[in-house]
């Protein structure tokens, strides 16, 4: 198929298509090559804030000159739009031929777990992308919860984020904050380290039991680990004032205040990067929040 003719099928894909679970997902991965592997992958779930956040980290990682994959959803205008390459979407030639690739990998899947949905087919597209880009971070976004969520089929990613919870999706989710919470916290890891909204007592509880449990570093972020010290309708410049950090400012380039919080559990996942990676260093850090679009 053409890039037209794929983004046909795929805007034909129903939602949901088989019961939800990891399985394909897994499966689809295995059968791309495991494309994940050897990649440093920082997986961000919640409820609302989850593209501001993946899309700080993503300008910091590719304005120091790393080679980064940023997958989120859902798209404006172009469905491309999901998959990015050091902030570029990836052509309609690269579509197209992770399309063809996903497009077989399905079919083989199909007779085990039925058609692949919407979203797994994108997740796969994205992975083959970045395999083929040779990209070294990936920013991925969950689509929906976090526990059974496709990107979730990733094992051992470098660090997860979980941005503000709130009531979504509560037909699949649940309808109490701390079912919900607990769909989300799912994508902790056993020993990777979990960067959190944690001004919610009941989100607290829950991430930090599950994190407890798989012996998981745990940063908690709070209102009061950041003053803002100007508002203005262009930008909102904070200080950081925490264990990890000494009076640093910063400054993000839109005029809601809440993006400051964003830019923090953004600042914080990239530090503990930082703990292996000498490249992300307070001025790229600074100067890719500052710029980012």
């Amino acid at each position: 198929m053409n890039y037209g003719q794929a983004v046909e099928f795929l805007m034909n894909i129903p939602k949901f298509t088989h019961e939800p679970g990891l399985e394909p997902a897994k499966r689809l991965l295995e059968l791309l090559g495991n494309p994940e592997k050897n990649k440093k992958i920082i997986h961000v779930a919640g409820t609302n804030g989850k593209g501001s956040v993946c899309a700080y980290m993503n300008s910091v990682l590719t304005k120091a000159g790393i080679n980064t994959g940023l997958f989120t959803s859902p798209h404006l205008v172009r469905i491309e739009e999901r998959i990015r390459v050091n902030s570029h979407m990836v052509s309609e030639e690269m579509f197209a031929d992770a399309f063809e690739v996903v497009f077989k990998c399905a079919k083989e899947l199909e007779a085990e777990f039925g058609k692949l949905s919407f979203f797994e087919f994108l997740f796969g597209m994205a992975m083959y992308c970045f395999d083929k880009a040779e990209v070294e971070y990936i920013v991925l976004e969950t689509g929906l919860g976090g526990r059974l969520d496709a990107t979730n089929a990733i094992e051992k990613p470098a660090v997860t984020v979980i941005t503000p919870i709130s009531f979504d999706h509560v037909g699949v989710l649940g309808d109490t904050i701390r079912a919900i919470a607990g769909e989300k916290a799912g994508i902790i890891k056993q020993g990777v380290p979990i960067v959190f909204w944690a001004e919610n007592e009941t989100v607290r509880d829950v991430v930090c039991a599950r994190a407890e449990k798989l012996n998981a570093p745990c940063r908690p972020i709070y209102k009061n680990n950041y003053e803002i010290l100007k508002n203005s309708n262009k930008s909102v410049d904070f200080c950081v004032h925490n264990r990890y950090y000494k009076n640093s400012g910063y400054s993000v380039p839109f005029p809601a205040a809440y993006q400051a919080g964003n830019a923090m559990l953004a600042i914080e996942a990239l530090d503990v990067l930082a703990g292996t990676d000498e490249r992300i260093t307070y001025e790229r850090v600074a100067e890719g929040i500052k710029n980012t679009s």
